[in-house]
This record gives C-alpha cells, sequence and structure tokens, in this order.
C-alpha cells in the first residue's frame, strides 16, 4: 500500500441491480475523497445507497462503473483472494448486529477474529486490554450475554480492526 494522497479514494461509482428486466440504478456517479485520519459520516434516508457505497468501499460488492482507490491501491477488477486479501489488511467493518458467537467468551471472540486474519492470541489480548477501560475488566471472561451492548461494541471494535502485515 502506498502512503502517499488519499486514504480512500472513489470516483464515478455506479452501482445498478438488475431484477428481470427491471434495472434499478442506486448509486449515480459517487466521487469522495478520505485523507489519512480523516473522519467521514455518511448519513441519508434509508433507501439512498449508503449500505451499497459501504459495499462497494469494502470490496464486498463491485461497482457497475467508477473506480475505487484505498490507499493508493486500486481495487477494481481483482480476483476474490485479492479482495479478501484486502479487506483483511485494509478494512474493518463494524455491523449493526454484532456477529459475536455467543458460546465464546470476549477474549475468544477477539481470538477467532484475528486468528482468522492470520495472528495469534498475543494481539487479541493486547487488543482486549486496551478495550478494557472502554468495554469494563471483567468483560473479558464473560460471554456476550452477559456483556452490556457497550461492551460487546467494544469487541466487535477490537474484532473488526484491520491487521497490517
Amino acid at each position: 500500500m502506498k502512503s502517499n494522497g488519499p486514504a480512500l479514494q472513489v470516483t464515478d461509482i455506479r452501482k445498478t441491480f438488475e431484477e428481470g428486466s427491471q434495472r434499478v440504478e442506486v448509486l449515480r456517479g459517487v466521487s469522495l475523497e478520505v485523507a489519512p485520519g480523516e473522519v467521514l459520516a455518511l448519513e441519508g434516508p434509508s433507501g439512498s445507497g449508503k449500505t451499497t457505497l459501504l459495499s462497494i468501499i469494502g470490496c464486498i460488492l463491485t461497482p457497475s462503473a467508477g473506480e475505487v482507490t484505498i490507499g493508493g491501491e486500486r481495487v477494481h477488477a481483482r480476483h476474490e483472494a485479492q479482495l479478501r486479501e484486502i479487506r483483511r489488511r485494509s478494512i474493518g467493518f463494524v455491523f449493526q448486529q454484532y456477529n459475536l458467537f455467543p458460546a465464546l467468551t470476549a477474549l475468544e471472540n477477539v481470538e477467532y477474529a484475528l486468528n482468522v486474519k492470520g495472528r495469534k492470541g498475543r494481539r487479541a489480548i493486547r487488543l482486549l486490554t486496551w478495550n478494557q477501560d472502554a468495554a469494563g475488566s471483567t468483560v473479558v471472561h464473560q460471554k456476550p450475554c452477559s456483556s452490556t451492548r457497550n461492551q460487546r461494541r467494544s469487541l466487535v471494535v477490537s474484532d473488526s480492526a484491520p491487521v497490517a502485515k
């Protein structure tokens, strides 16, 4: 990944969904640029294309037209394995539903997510230790059903953190 330039650049993104003979144009020429360290809020009414845009930026959907560049790396026209690596290395998602394994403790949930990303348990422990101030020190050995909503959110942020090589 290149370090100069924008962290994210979206240029003239278009997305059309086809269902039978119907075409629904969800995104029509969306462009934006996000500098490293910049925070961006995406808001709009239901059905306005927010989730579609985030899914394209997150390499889950492909645009019908346009270009996405993450850290100087163009992501369009990549194979699924390459997109998976870009997601693992550069993108973190925090979903509205927490998607935690109910049978695992907080520590085990974070360890699992990091193992999938190729990192082992020590990093999970460091991330949980870092998040204990926000989540509460007893959350490490709790299962999600015993944790507060804020504690679960903090765990999901730990799970979703991109992992650099």
